[in-house]
């Protein structure tokens, strides 16, 4: 399923592949089924594109660590800014992932849920 595209992803410094894009589109698919919602019944809303995103651009600053030249050769800063984005990136990638419910998936259709009221005698 296509969640998003490459032309969604936009962060400057980063540069997002197809294969980032990819997987996380299939990321997506596997929340939603870990939440119950079938990859068929999953509708892109605003929350479901931009944990798409930040898993991208998560992706690609983890791939991108250690390739900061400026940080090895700018006494000044020492820090690499691929490390800085993936720090950011996955702060932001927990806080969606945990707070992402099914009807964030699905549009906020319920699915139905059985219940037993049990009573001590």
């Amino acid at each position: 399923m296509e969640i998003i595209i490459l032309e969604d992803v936009q962060d400057d410094i980063l540069k997002i592949t197809q294969g980032d894009v990819d997987n996380a589109n299939n990321f997506i698919v596997d929340m939603a089924a870990r939440r119950g919602v079938a990859e068929t019944e999953i509708i892109i809303g605003y929350m479901v594109k931009r944990l798409a995103i930040v898993y991208a651009c998560y992706t690609r600053a983890v791939a991108s660590v250690g390739t900061d030249v400026m940080a090895n050769m700018d006494g000044n800063r020492g820090t690499d800014v691929y490390a800085q984005k993936a720090d950011f990136y996955k702060k932001e990638l927990n806080t969606l992932s945990n707070t992402m419910t099914a009807s964030d998936f699905n549009g906020g259709k319920r699915k139905g849920v059985a219940s037993i009221p049990i009573y001590r005698s």
